[in-house]
């Protein structure tokens, strides 16, 4: 099984995170006026979140440290050459993509919910072992 956040208005209004699996978020749903609609394409079994997790595809993910593709996974920070794991491969193509958060579990640093809005902070922290990211942040 996997972990999800969920907070919800007295509306049924909600958002759906699994904090497992990179904070992604697998369904929001918010009134359009008096029904309540999927904003986002949900993410509606563990199926289609493992498939995220496994690099399959990325949908709701949180693209952290980097967004879009690194070429090759390779790059050169201050005189450093760092290489990345590849998890974008084709014919084309081999390049390091969307960050390292698709698959990792995330905390809950705070939450809140009130008439007008909600908001949830989740948090990761890098303590610089990451193949390819020697960074603490």
């Amino acid at each position: 099984a996997l972990n999800t956040k969920v907070l919800r208005y007295s509306t049924g209004e909600n958002l759906q995170v699994v904090t497992d699996s990179g904070g992604k978020t697998a369904r929001l749903q918010l009134m359009h006026g008096k029904t309540l609609r999927d904003v986002l394409v949900p993410l509606k079994d563990a199926t289609a979140i493992r498939n995220t997790a496994d690099g399959i595809h990325y949908a709701g993910s949180i693209l952290a440290p980097f967004a879009n593709r690194i070429a090759n996974g390779t790059y050169t920070f201050f005189g450093t050459t760092h290489h990345m794991p590849r998890n974008e491969c084709s014919d084309v193509r081999c390049d390091a993509l969307h960050g390292f958060l698709f698959n990792r579990s995330m905390t809950v640093v705070a939450q809140s919910t009130s008439r007008m809005n909600a908001s949830l902070t989740l948090g990761y922290s890098f303590d610089g072992s990451t193949p390819g990211w020697p960074f603490k942040a």
